[in-house]
């Protein structure tokens, strides 16, 4: 018989305040996902997290998003990293926009 193993990559998601407080970026990285493998970002929205916005993975399986520093400010954000035949889906900690710089 056949034992099936599937890898959950490692995410992690990262948010550099930009210049005058108008953008942040948020990058997301990955461990075990592969270039062109697809990262939806969302926001807690009463209680359930909604996809705002989605990514592709780069050949250091890395995405980086710009978002509006002032609209987001105090949202939780995390980033899903979808299942493909080679990876589970994987989820980073959320984590809070902080108010503009």
């Amino acid at each position: 018989s056949n034992v099936v193993i599937t890898v959950t990559p490692s995410i992690s998601a990262t948010l550099r305040q930009g210049p005058a407080g108008i953008k942040d970026y948020i990058t997301v990285s990955t461990t075990a996902a592969r270039k062109g493998d697809v990262v939806l970002f969302q926001v807690l929205q009463n209680g359930t997290w909604v996809t705002f916005k989605q990514g592709t993975l780069n050949a250091t399986g890395k995405v980086t998003i710009a978002i509006s520093a002032t609209k987001r400010q105090g949202q939780e954000i995390q980033a899903v990293l979808l299942a493909t035949k080679v990876h589970g889906a994987a989820t980073s900690p959320p984590l809070t926009v902080p108010p503009p710089a």
